[in-house]
């Protein structure tokens, strides 16, 4: 697995992250590949950020296959405490099985630490209870109840 690569995604990785994000029941629902103008300006905002890691996992072809966004989130809680948020964790379906995802969550867990996060969180669809017990074997605990309300139809 040592082949495979994680770094900052860059504009041209864009398509295969959309694709991987829109390659699933509940994302279909939601992406739009032919919106790349909403894409390109998030994924700059996202890039601007420096508390924004949006990577992609590449194997030796280049070929994206697994992205993640970790979100380093200040706060005052915790004597100022810092919280890491992991999102849009996709491994491509073609890669799946192979200990892409964990290797991703190793490489995200330990970015957290040397920021001096204190707690690295996410969260998921109850939709998704295959994800659900992957990140149990992480070591994640579902030790708190979220709450959405969407803004927007």
């Amino acid at each position: 697995m040592s082949e495979y690569k994680i770094r900052k995604a860059r504009e041209r990785h864009l398509s295969a992250i959309i694709t991987m994000l829109a390659d699933d029941e509940l994302g279909i629902k939601r992406e739009d590949a032919g919106n790349q103008s909403a894409y390109i300006t998030a994924f700059r905002r996202i890039t601007s950020d420096p508390n924004q890691e949006l990577m992609v996992m590449t194997d030796p072809q280049d070929n994206v296959v697994g992205t993640l966004q970790l979100t380093m989130i200040p706060y005052l809680t915790y004597q100022g405490g810092i919280r890491a948020q992991i999102e849009a964790v996709r491994v491509h379906k073609a890669y799946r099985g192979e200990g892409l995802g964990r290797k991703m969550f190793e490489w995200a867990i330990a970015k957290a630490k040397a920021n001096g996060a204190h707690l690295i969180q996410l969260t998921t669809d109850k939709k998704r209870p295959e994800a659900l017990e992957f990140y149990k074997s992480l070591g994640f605990k579902a030790t708190h109840e979220g709450m959405k309300m969407p803004l927007s139809d």
